[in-house]
């Protein structure tokens, strides 16, 4: 892919100009890096891990070298999260659970076999001179075939990425394991989603300075000014002026103490968000809106976001990684990766 291989090359290149820190920075592979809770990470386990992301994860592997052990740390401490908190709220994952999941993620399913036509075979007719004499029809479909499933190609692809990445069968598996309970949250939170909730209609001009966002403030407050207007010539995001409805619950909180101040027609305070600043105008409010799919995955995401940061709290993490590890490590990813996966090089 053309995305992997921009990545691998900005990876490489930065990766050569640290090589000097190798020999100095070396930390025995067997010594733990990573504490998540109960479970303990090495150096080993952390460089298969990122070899894994930019092999197989290309969609949430970072584009920066420097960046990549601090994901792969992130990603490692959030899959020990899920495996030590979630069973508690979906249930622990069976080695049934585990295989059903593989066959999914890892297996192409061979094609069908294609659904004969169906046969109409006509009844035996009464015999001509019977008042009712009707011939009857009887219809026999064989069912769609379901596509099976390679077994074979699925251990097959399984043992691939474990020799590529360097994983363990172990951490393959409480990888495995963690994306089942990621997914289970995931659909619960997705169910449990309202149906109908408050909305509002808003337009938001996002700023990077309170005194900008004050100004914006004062001139969208004068009569017949148009706010879109005003905010997209303001923009510091795509989203500023667009009209959209938004969940009142998912709204960060001073915002929402802002919206719900409002009426239909009026400007909200300037808000601090982060390190910007917001200026609403409130369209429409509506107090049992429909809530449609995207708003539901919205809030599904929402809630587990939540969940994560409180069940983190709750679990002793702790990291011992400084550059010069974080450096020896990337070296030892580079070697790996050029090994199995060459990156090309212009003539």
């Amino acid at each position: 892919m053309i995305v992997l291989a921009s990545t691998v090359v900005l990876v490489v290149a930065a990766l050569v100009a640290i090589v000097g820190y190798y020999l100095g920075a070396y930390r025995p592979a067997h010594q733990s890096l990573l504490t998540a809770g109960t479970e303990r990470f090495t150096a080993s386990d952390i460089e298969a891990r990122t070899l894994y992301l930019l092999l197989f994860q290309q969609s949430i592997a970072p584009r920066e070298a420097t960046e990549l052990i601090p994901k792969a740390l992130d990603v490692l401490e959030h899959e020990a999260i899920l495996r030590q908190r979630a069973p508690a709220l979906v249930g622990d994952v069976s080695a049934e659970d585990m295989a059903k999941d593989l066959a999914v993620r890892l297996a192409t399913p061979v094609p069908p076999t294609p659904i004969p036509t169906p046969s109409i075979t006509l009844g035996t007719p009464t015999p001509t001179g019977t008042p009712d004499a009707t011939p009857t029809a009887t219809a026999t479909a064989t069912a769609a075939p379901k596509p099976t499933i390679d077994e074979k190609q699925v251990a097959s692809t399984q043992q691939e990425r474990l020799q590529k990445s360097g994983l363990s069968k172990a951490a393959f598996d409480a990888l495995t394991r963690a994306q089942i309970l990621e997914d289970r949250l995931v659909k619960r939170y997705t169910d449990e989603a309202p149906k109908t909730a408050l909305q509002w209609e808003v337009q938001v001009a996002i700023l990077p300075s309170v005194e900008r966002a004050e100004q914006l403030r004062a001139i969208v407050q004068r009569p017949g000014v148009d706010f879109a207007r005003v905010a997209s010539a303001a923009a510091t995001d795509p989203s500023n002026g667009q009209l959209a409805w938004v969940l009142a619950d998912l709204q960060e909180p001073e915002v929402r103490d802002a919206l719900s101040k409002l009426k239909a027609g009026e400007i909200s305070a300037t808000i601090k968000s982060g390190t910007r600043y917001k200026v609403y105008r409130l369209s429409q409010i509506e107090q049992n809106r429909t809530v449609d799919e995207e708003q539901r995955d919205n809030a599904a995401t929402e809630r587990l976001t939540k969940w994560y940061e409180d069940e983190r709290k709750a679990l002793t993490i702790e990291r011992d990684v400084v550059a010069s590890r974080d450096a020896a490590m990337r070296v030892n990813i580079s070697r790996a990766y050029e090994k199995v996966q060459p990156v090309k090089r212009a003539p």
